[in-house]
């Protein structure tokens, strides 16, 4: 039997002055290194990247490849960016 695991990362915080910003697209503060390199290493190895197509989720994201190591990228065949899907509503 083959299991499926999920990593939910939320994205990063968003600095709206205490207004809702749902479905606006504030950007991200991602200005926290240290927090994007622990996540960098908790993320497991061939995990699939999914994201919205908001720039704080794509931000994100980036900011957490960004943080992966170069010799443990390569080990995991390469050093593009990972494939970050953008799907606005489920299917």
């Amino acid at each position: 039997m083959t299991s499926t695991r999920f990593w939910w990362i939320r994205h990063a915080v968003i600095h709206s002055g205490g207004k809702i910003y749902g479905q606006g697209d504030p950007p991200a503060d991602c200005g926290d290194v240290d927090a994007f390199a622990g996540l960098a290493r908790m993320v497991p190895d061939g995990a699939v990247w999914i994201a919205t197509p908001l720039q704080r989720t794509q931000q994100t994201a980036r900011a957490i490849w960004a943080q992966m190591d170069a010799r443990e990228l390569l080990g995991r065949g390469g050093c593009a960016p990972p494939p970050i899907a953008a799907r606005s509503n489920p299917p």
